[in-house]
């Protein structure tokens, strides 16, 4: 919850930062109203920490090309090394940074040579490159010894990590080939439609300027053979837009690839959603510069200069209500998908409801038994066998040591349970089956739902075992 605190500032300091402090506002809003990035905020896991710490080291890196100086350089390799310390996905950040530094930094280093013996590295990525490594070993004991196979043995874990299964628009994935339609569809039914639209206004607005600098840019280096536009866009010698774009990219491209494992959901691609937000923000700058034009045209309020301007006070207000207007939405359904956040879907495609019918997964590893404690509280006995199903061992261990669920004896198989569940997913559907053999009856003693969609099933024992 810290980390998405975290991840939440830095949002907001980066667009603040990098556009306007409306932008770092709404980028910050836009974020935190995204159902799954809130559910996946409470959670004791590192998919919210990665997001936080991927930009986070991307900020701080952009702030050290700014600045300049030593001590910002040192701070973005130490923030690297706790990147790398906290998720693999660390180690694809020099896809973002290396393209950056070349195209800032281009010039300079194919001039080197001919004017100084000094290396025109960026001070920043050579400390990424030392200091960053040399954090991840040693905040973590277990590579002190046999480093070198310790390694190699984390290196394999990742390479050749197992395949999970998913359920995707009605077909479970048991292994590669991934559909590469899995992220695109994803983004779409997850993330809130309004924070889409206003990412897809300010996307556009900065890949233009970026195509702009761009021509400029080959004009001179062409010696000014093209013209310049009327309305040239100010320079950005850190090159903020591209950063963010490559930021986008680095995060969702490996998804687009038939071999990446999906088995994770939209937690997978987390760190690309702070920079949506701020291309959202930066959308809603656009929206509102549009919107305050309009409204001063109803609402004139004559200066001393005989200009049509709007009062601050009617100016703050209905900014207000533009905001609650955008995000009332958004709102609504981040608060409505709690505690169901896996099986929760926006309504631009049905809600829960609709991801049910387009057969998107409704949740995963079990997360939904503690839903069912107070049902479990006046339906069950103490000491009443109890098949869990999907629920990791570990995880019931826990939540009975923390009195979460009453005091149930869990079993491994229906076979030994008096109560029974199914966790709704695809590939389990035959455990249904199997509990209706085994009980002799096809009838739930209860069906947890959320929004009409099934959850889970319990099935209770009504005939003495055989």
């Amino acid at each position: 919850m810290l980390m998405m605190g975290r991840a939440l500032w830095m949002t907001y300091m980066f667009a603040a930062r990098a556009y306007s402090r409306r932008a770092g506002v709404i980028a910050a809003i836009s974020l935190g109203l995204m159902p799954r990035v809130f559910y996946h905020a409470h959670l004791a896991c590192f998919d919210v920490p990665i997001m936080a710490l991927w930009i986070t080291c991307i900020y701080v890196y952009w702030r050290a090309d700014k600045e300049g100086g030593l001590g910002w350089a040192l701070l973005a390799g130490v923030v690297y090394g706790l990147t790398l310390e906290t998720k693999h996905n660390a180690w694809m950040l020099p896809a973002v940074f290396i393209p950056h530094a070349l195209v800032v930094h281009g010039h300079s280093m194919s001039r080197w040579g001919s004017r100084s013996s000094r290396i025109p590295i960026p001070t920043s990525l050579v400390a990424m490159a030392t200091v960053g490594p040399a954090v991840f070993v040693l905040l973590w004991p277990w590579l002190w010894n046999d480093t070198l196979p310790r390694i190699q043995e984390y290196v394999n874990f990742h390479v050749h990590h197992e395949y999970y299964n998913i359920e995707f628009l009605g077909q479970t994935y048991f292994g590669p080939p991934s559909p590469r339609s899995y992220m695109p569809v994803m983004i779409a039914a997850t993330v809130p439609t309004i924070t889409l639209v206003l990412f897809a206004i300010g996307a556009f607005d900065r890949a233009r300027v970026l195509v702009s600098r761009a021509t400029l840019w080959a004009g001179e280096a062409l010696g000014r053979r093209f013209s310049w536009p009327k309305e040239a866009p100010a320079r950005d010698r850190q090159q903020t837009d591209l950063l963010v774009f490559l930021a986008i990219a680095v995060a969702l491209g490996p998804f687009l690839l038939p071999r990446t494992p999906i088995f994770g959901g939209t937690k997978h691609w987390i760190t690309a959603y702070p920079f949506l937000a701020i291309l959202a923000g930066r959308g809603f700058d656009l929206v509102w510069t549009r919107i305050e034009v309009l409204l001063a045209r109803l609402l004139v309020v004559r200066s001393t200069t005989d200009a049509a301007t709007l009062d601050d006070t009617k100016r703050l207000v209905a900014q207000a209500a533009v905001v609650l207007l955008s995000f009332g939405g958004a709102l609504a359904a981040t608060i409505h998908s709690h505690p169901f956040g896996l099986s929760a879907y926006v309504p631009f495609v049905g809600g829960t409801a609709g991801g049910a019918d387009l057969g998107l997964n409704r949740q995963f590893w079990g997360f939904t038994t503690e839903s069912l404690a107070p049902w479990l509280a006046e339906n069950s006995k103490p000491g009443e066998t109890f098949y869990f199903m999907d629920t990791a061992w570990a995880s019931w261990v826990r939540m009975q040591e923390e009195k979460r669920l009453p005091p149930l004896r869990g079993v491994g198989s229906p076979a030994d349970a008096e109560l029974s569940i199914v966790h709704h997913e695809q590939h389990m559907n035959e455990v249904d089956y199997n509990i209706w053999t085994e009980y002799r009856s096809s009838t739930p003693a209860y069906v947890l739902t959320h929004d009409g969609v099934p959850i889970i099933t319990v099935y209770r024992r009504t005939r003495a075992r055989r």
